[in-house]
């Protein structure tokens, strides 16, 4: 809910990249969205609208004024919500990517039910530009995220720093004292996530790095699951690139080994983002000490 109503109808046309879409969620004439859109212009002195190739585009301070107004949305609802069902227990909702929830978030849920009086905790596991689109809108309160994203639309804050490291099994014939170059691994199959995930935008950013692609290496086999994948490297189906932390148990064990890479150590941050400029910063804060 926001609640000028030039801002409301600036907030749906940016949504929908139209103005007679908007008008029909707004259920009003398209008319009164384009005066209201101009008078907000003019109030402003700022051009938030124009046409490119017939096409309607966010303006640079109209993409402000977007990210702004969704994070007021977002927290407009969330307080309304907050004040209608004050007289019932709390609840948190945050999302999680699927390999931070297999070796960080069991932990951070388990201090949430233990620490803290909510009567309803939803975690919703999803890749790092899911999780980050359900941020914008309001369905998550913050998220637990890796990979690479625009720090600058966020809260961030940093929890840990993880080791990134080309796994395999040592069936496979890799030494544990050797040191190999990264287009030693190219006759391998790679398991990789799926785009849009941020592991798989780390290990591109990786092989990218040495001018390497993904589609250089002999076979290419992309999961949705840090699960499947850890059960493909101990079938020996290929080798792949994943956080130290999912796979420890099989390194201590030495069922997986660590594949040694000349001049490659990459460590990533996994981070605990939200809004910016929340009103409920202090809570996340709070929760976000449960990490130290």
């Amino acid at each position: 809910m926001l609640l000028d109503p030039k801002i409301k109808t600036f907030y749906t046309v940016a949504q929908y990249m139209s103005y007679t879409k908007a008008a029909e969620a707004l259920y009003i004439s398209q008319p009164a969205v384009s005066q209201q859109i101009k008078t907000l212009e003019t109030d402003l002195n700022l051009r938030l609208f124009t046409y490119e190739n017939r096409k309607l585009k966010l303006t640079p301070a109209g993409n402000t004024l977007f990210t702004f107004t969704k994070s007021l949305n977002s927290q407009t609802n969330k307080m309304f919500t907050l004040l209608h069902n004050q007289t019932q227990k709390k609840e948190i909702n945050f999302a999680a990517t699927q390999s931070v929830s297999e070796f960080l978030v069991p932990t951070f849920l388990k201090k949430l039910a233990t620490n803290h009086d909510y009567h309803k905790i939803n975690c919703t596991v999803a890749n790092t530009q899911t999780s980050l689109t359900a941020l914008r809108n309001g369905h998550v309160d913050f998220a637990i995220i890796e990979g690479n994203f625009d720090k600058k639309e966020f809260s961030v804050h940093q929890i840990t720093k993880e080791p990134f490291i080309a796994v395999a099994s040592p069936k496979l014939g890799f030494s544990l004292t050797k040191q190999y170059q990264l287009t030693d691994l190219l006759v391998y199959p790679i398991i990789t996530r799926e785009e849009g995930s941020g592991s798989h935008e780390i290990f591109k950013s990786i092989i990218n790095a040495q001018n390497i692609s993904v589609a250089d290496f002999a076979e290419i086999i992309q999961v949705g699951s840090p699960s499947l994948i850890r059960q493909l490297l101990l079938d020996q189906v290929g080798i792949s690139f994943i956080y130290q932390s999912m796979v420890q148990k099989e390194l201590t064990t030495q069922t997986l080994m660590k594949i040694n890479l000349t001049d490659i150590n990459v460590h990533h941050d996994i981070y605990f983002v939200y809004l910016k400029d929340s009103y409920f910063e202090s809570q996340y804060l709070e929760l976000l000490s449960e990490f130290n």
